[in-house]
């Protein structure tokens, strides 16, 4: 029973806990999708100058992974992926 209650918030490997920017969620399920991402963490929403389309930019690596900045319709967002191939993984969001 805990087990369920405890994955009430993914979807996709896609934490969550805290509101997405516009069109994000269907770039995070792209990443997920990567072999080598074992999960998504996307944190608070923060304001930021306006922009229309999803901008994805790397920021650098964590002990767990790496940090990623979001950027859509007037917010920004940080983005932790948990992974250990974080190169691999660069190359991947790299070419999407």
């Amino acid at each position: 029973m805990a087990r369920k209650h405890r994955l009430k918030y993914r979807r996709h490997r896609v934490k969550r806990e805290h509101g997405l920017l516009p069109g994000l969620a269907p770039v995070l399920e792209e990443i997920a999708r990567h072999p080598a991402v074992k999960s998504i963490i996307p944190a608070r929403i923060n304001s930021a100058i306006a922009g229309s389309r999803v901008q994805l930019s790397w920021k650098y690596k964590t002990p767990t992974g790496v940090k990623l900045l979001a950027k859509s319709g007037g917010g920004v967002q940080e983005i932790f992926v948990v992974t250990n191939e974080p190169e691999e993984l660069r190359e991947f969001i790299n070419g999407l």
